[in-house]
C-alpha cells in the first residue's frame, strides 16, 4: 500500500531486526489450532515484490502441503490472493486463500536461503510473521529465524521461489500490501402492487446524499484516532477529488478495485489528482449506506484498521458514490497522505 521509496539496508529507525524475536512465544501455545476461512470483515490481499511487481503465489496453484511459494504476473486468482490473520498485537499469519494453507519456512529452517512452502496450520514459529512497515511497504520477518520474505537471486522472473534471507535492504525483501475487503452484497425487494391503474406516473431515480456521510465519516475517524491518542487528520482537496473520482468510477462501471477504469492504480490517480508526495494510500469499501458502518467494516480488518491508526499520515479524502444497478450499491475510497498539502478541518454538520 504504498509508492515510498524504501532506504537501503535499514528499516527507518526502527529496531534492528533482531529485537523482532522478543515476541510473545507464549502466544503460540495459547492460539487456536485452526485458522478461520475469512468473513465479510476479513480482506484478502495480493503481496506484491517491489522489485518485480510480480505477486506471491503457490506454485501451479496446488493444495498440497510442501508446494513452493513463488512470484507470478499478477493476475485474477484465490492463488495469488492471502488472508492476513493477526497473532496478538504484532504478529500475522498469511494464508493462501485457495488452499486454506499458510505460508511456511520449511523444515523450521534458520538458514539462508531456506525455501517458503505452504503448510496446514500447525502453531509452528516458523509459520509466524512480523510486518514490519517502512513507510507504507512492509518487510515480513520470520518469528523463528528472524530473516525476512525475500525473491530468491532478486529475480524478475515469473516462477523466482521464495526464501528467507538475511535483511539487506534490497528491493526484493520489500513487498507491497493490496487488500480488499469482501463487500457487502445489495439486496432488492420487489412489491407486486394490488392495484392497476390505467395512469402511469413517471419514473424518478433519487440518488442519496452523499456529502452529509462523507463529512460524517471524516469525524468519525478523527474522533477513532483521538481514541488510540492520535491527531486529526485534515481534509485533502487533492486527494478528496482523488476518492471522489474513484468511488463514482467504481460505482458507474461497476467493479470494486483499487485499479481504476484508466488502468491506474492508488498511487498514479492521487498523483493525477496532483498529490505528488511520497508517503500515501488508499482504503476501499462497498455495500453499506452509511459512514458508521463502513468505519465498521474497516475497523474489523486488520491491515484496513492499520491505516485508520497509522501516525504517518496528515491528511486525507473521501469520496461516496451510489449507483442503483452497480452490483454493491455504495461505493466508498478514503485517501491517506503524509504531507499536509494545505488541508482542512473536517466539515462539522
Amino acid at each position: 500500500m504504498t509508492s515510498k521509496a524504501p532506504k537501503s539496508g535499514s528499516l527507518e529507525g526502527r529496531l534492528p531486526l533482531s529485537f523482532l524475536l522478543a515476541c510473545s512465544v507464549l502466544a503460540v501455545a495459547l492460539f487456536p489450532a485452526h485458522v478461520a476461512s475469512g468473513s465479510p470483515s476479513t480482506p484478502t490481499c495480493n503481496l506484491t515484490n517491489l522489485r518485480s511487481s510480480r505477486n506471491i503465489a503457490i506454485s501451479d496453484a496446488s493444495l498440497a502441503n510442501g508446494a513452493p511459494a513463488v512470484q507470478r504476473t499478477p493476475r485474477l486468482g484465490n492463488n495469488q490472493r492471502f488472508l492476513i490473520h493477526p497473532y496478538g498485537s504484532t504478529l500475522v499469519l498469511i494464508q493462501n486463500v485457495r488452499s486454506g494453507k499458510v505460508l511456511d519456512v520449511a523444515g523450521g529452517s534458520t538458514a539462508d536461503g531456506a525455501p517458503v512452502i505452504q503448510w496446514d496450520w500447525n502453531g509452528a514459529m516458523n509459520q509466524l510473521w512480523n510486518p514490519v512497515e517502512v513507510g507504507n511497504l512492509t518487510v515480513f520477518v520470520n518469528l523463528r529465524s528472524g530473516k525476512v520474505l525475500d525473491v530468491s537471486g532478486a529475480s524478475l522472473e515469473d516462477g523466482a521461489p521464495l526464501i528467507q534471507r538475511t535483511w539487506d535492504g534490497g528491493l526484493n525483501q520489500y513487498f507491497v500490501v493490496n487488500c480488499l475487503l469482501q463487500p457487502v452484497p445489495t439486496t432488492t425487494t420487489t412489491t407486486r402492487p394490488t392495484t392497476t391503474t390505467t395512469t402511469r406516473p413517471p419514473t424518478t431515480t433519487t440518488v442519496p446524499p452523499a456529502v452529509d456521510e462523507e463529512a460524517a465519516l471524516c469525524r468519525l475517524v478523527n474522533g477513532y484516532r483521538a481514541q488510540n491518542g492520535l491527531g486529526p487528520l485534515l481534509r485533502s482537496s487533492s486527494l478528496t477529488n482523488a476518492a471522489k473520482w474513484h468511488s463514482g468510477d467504481m460505482a458507474q462501471k461497476n467493479y470494486f478495485s483499487h485499479t481504476d477504469s484508466l488502468g491506474r492504480d492508488q498511487y498514479q490517480r492521487m498523483a493525477a489528482f496532483g498529490y505528488s508526495y511520497p508517503t500515501k494510500t488508499e482504503n476501499i469499501a462497498a455495500g453499506y449506506a452509511t459512514a458508521a458502518a463502513t468505519l465498521t467494516q474497516w475497523k474489523n480488518s486488520f491491515l484496513h484498521n492499520k491505516e485508520l491508526l497509522s501516525p504517518s499520515y496528515a491528511v486525507m479524502g473521501i469520496g461516496r458514490a451510489y449507483q442503483a444497478t452497480s452490483q454493491y450499491g455504495y461505493y466508498w475510497t478514503h485517501t491517506f497522505g503524509g504531507f499536509n498539502d494545505g488541508g482542512t478541518p473536517c466539515p462539522q454538520s
